[in-house]
């Protein structure tokens, strides 16, 4: 009884302070411009009038629709970094009012996180279901979830639809194979780090799933060929080359002048170019080591070691949720080893791993893991009153967290296959 009135009494604390964040965040979007989705919503404009959204220059002449003022012309690529699908996602929104689209990006971000968590929760027991409320709403006070809500960011989305794909992945039959594999197709041409999802049922030989998948390649593929051209996932590869190349090189171009209208779609440029003042750092694996490491060499060998560990531990039948667990620490990994600035808004992407870990473990493990998780929540939340060193901290922590979810799972593997030996 004194446990339960205990959690009870948290929720309520966690509650006040996620109304706290709602508040901070509503403040900052009405201030300034959600420059990431700027970036994405001029790379739509860009990608619907046929051209290359990855190496677009605005000038002047163009207009205020494609008017991003980051996209400084010094730079050979834009500050559009999405993928042709997510760009495609944003085209049939694209020629709203901007300030629109804003607040409905703002909302879009919330119930992200309220529908992964709800249809994560479907089904779940109890205690999981309330612990799992606790870490979303706890959420909702870290510094990294101002940030991304006030640049106006995706990952939440590609987190709350992982969180969505394992709800479908505990349904039983042919058609729930069937969106499980389209489902995790798409999430890996939204966000490539998702690569080990697809190959998931196949393992377990659930068949049906692989006419979902194909069907979803093709919308993958074809979609946003079908709105631009049949060379933008080639422009797409292209312009992400020449942002990992400037950023292992540590290039800073030249500042060239540019000329902006003082209002662009009626906002006025300070507050189109505005953004909040949240603690933020780079949290690539690249700028958190002190030695060179190689990108190709790390991704590659990240991609074959999570797929082996992957489809591994789906064949070896160690549990629907021990699998999707595994599945969710790999893509964290993975975004750490992506060669551009990593700010901590990525950090979302942990957050299904918080909530899957209390689905894949029992006994003193899961308190062990809640345990874990509320130190990291707590670390994020505290940011703002530690010192700059501190403000990469807690995306570290975060990784540590995933890499012991990934040992773990591996053993379960290896432990599986050598019992079924």
């Amino acid at each position: 009884m004194q446990s339960s009135r205990s959690i009870h009494a948290l929720l309520v604390v966690v509650l006040l302070l996620a109304c706290w964040g709602l508040a901070q965040d509503f403040k900052n979007t009405e201030k300034g411009g959600a420059i990431d989705l700027r970036n994405r919503v001029t790379g739509a404009r860009v990608l619907a009038k046929h051209g290359d959204p990855y190496f677009y220059k605005w000038k002047i002449e163009d207009g205020d629709l494609l008017c991003d003022p980051f996209n400084a012309a010094s730079v050979p690529v834009s500050k559009t970094t999405v993928t042709p699908l997510s760009l495609a996602l944003h085209v049939p929104f694209a020629d709203w009012n901007y300030r629109t689209l804003q607040w409905c990006w703002f909302v879009v971000q919330y119930a992200c996180l309220a529908g992964g968590f709800g249809l994560w929760a479907w089904g779940q027991a109890r205690a999981n279901a309330t612990w799992g409320g606790i870490f979303t709403l706890a959420v909702c006070a870290c510094s990294f979830w101002r940030l991304h809500v006030d640049r106006g960011q995706t990952y939440v989305l590609y987190a709350a639809l992982l969180l969505g794909l394992s709800w479908v992945g505990r349904r039983k039959g042919r058609g729930w194979d069937w969106l499980e594999g389209a489902g995790a197709v798409l999430l890996c041409g939204l966000r490539p780090v998702y690569l080990g999802l697809p190959g998931v049922p196949l393992v377990q030989r659930r068949w049906d799933a692989l006419t979902g998948m194909i069907v979803g390649a093709g919308l993958a593929l074809l979609v946003p060929s079908f709105i631009g051209d049949t060379t933008v996932w080639s422009r797409y590869q292209k312009g992400m080359q020449v942002h990992s190349s400037l950023y292992m090189t540590h290039a800073q171009p030249a500042r060239s002048p540019m000329e902006f209208s003082p209002e662009v779609e009626g906002i006025p440029l300070d507050t189109l170019a505005g953004f909040a003042a949240v603690p933020f750092a780079d949290t690539s694996i690249y700028r958190l080591v002190s030695f060179s490491l190689p990108p190709g060499w790390m991704l590659g060998g990240w991609a074959v070691l999570a797929l082996v560990a992957c489809l591994r531990l789906a064949r070896n039948s160690a549990g629907s949720a021990v699998v999707w667990w595994a599945v969710s620490a790999w893509a964290v990994a993975g975004d750490f080893l992506l060669p551009a600035f990593r700010n901590p808004y990525n950090d979302i992407l942990v957050w299904p791993v918080l909530l899957l870990g209390l689905e894949a473990l029992q006994g003193g493990g899961r308190r062990l893991w809640i345990g874990l998780a509320g130190a990291l929540l707590a670390a994020q939340a505290v940011v703002w009153i530690m010192p700059p060193w501190f403000i990469p901290v807690p995306s570290v922590m975060g990784l540590l967290l995933s890499l012991g979810v990934v040992a773990w799972t591996t053993f379960l593997s290896w432990q599986k296959g050598c019992q079924a030996s």
